[in-house]
């Protein structure tokens, strides 16, 4: 189910019912000012909530650098890395859903 948009309908929001959202895709733009050439919009960031806890995100990252790829764009709750082709992939822990206790 949409749940939503931003950046001026650029990012759609999606949910399987239990959070804001479960899905999140924005739409890139070509360089320059002004229209976009015809076939130009497409997917350019994609999140994922991966799990509730720390643990879960520091697995994640752990793959990920075992498989060759960069984080960037670290935050409390995530991190993102680039696939092959230049997306913009986020992972992040939903922080209503932790499953362990935080960090004293």
């Amino acid at each position: 189910t949409e749940t939503g948009t931003a950046k001026d309908g650029r990012i759609v929001f999606f949910s399987t019912g239990v959070h804001h959202h479960d899905l999140s895709c924005e739409l890139a733009r070509a360089e320059g000012p002004g229209p976009q050439p015809k076939g130009v919009p497409g997917l350019y960031h994609i999140a994922f909530d991966i799990g509730g806890s720390e643990d879960d995100l520091t697995r994640a990252r752990r793959h990920v650098e075992a498989h060759g790829l960069t984080p960037f764009g670290d935050y409390a709750r995530g991190f993102c890395v680039r696939d092959p082709d230049g997306h913009e992939i986020e992972l992040y822990i939903d922080g209503a859903r932790q499953t362990s206790p935080p960090a004293a």
